[in-house]
């Protein structure tokens, strides 16, 4: 995380990150409920607080459909996985 931090302070770069909060007014039943309880956001609060402590800009961004947008847009020119395709929509 500190590598990330510091390139983004050295190139004077902001930061883009998908906004993974899953607070929902539906359920999405008893084993996907379960898992969405137990995702770990605590490497993503930290980083976003070694960003605020050094003056990072960072940006969240409503990760919907990012892979179906990556693989239509992208897949042929770059033939990556769709993670990684997500990941160029975003940013």
């Amino acid at each position: 995380m500190d590598k990330v931090v510091n390139y983004c302070v050295n190139k004077k770069k902001g930061l883009i990150i998908e906004d993974l909060s899953f607070e929902q007014e539906f359920s999405y039943g008893k084993k996907r409920n379960r898992k969405l309880s137990n995702f770990k956001t605590s490497a993503l609060d930290l980083l976003e607080l070694k960003c605020i402590k050094r003056g990072v800009t960072i940006r969240k961004v409503h990760p919907a459909y990012t892979s179906l947008i990556g693989k239509y847009k992208y897949l042929r020119l770059y033939n990556l996985s769709t993670h990684i395709l997500a990941s160029y929509v975003i940013a």
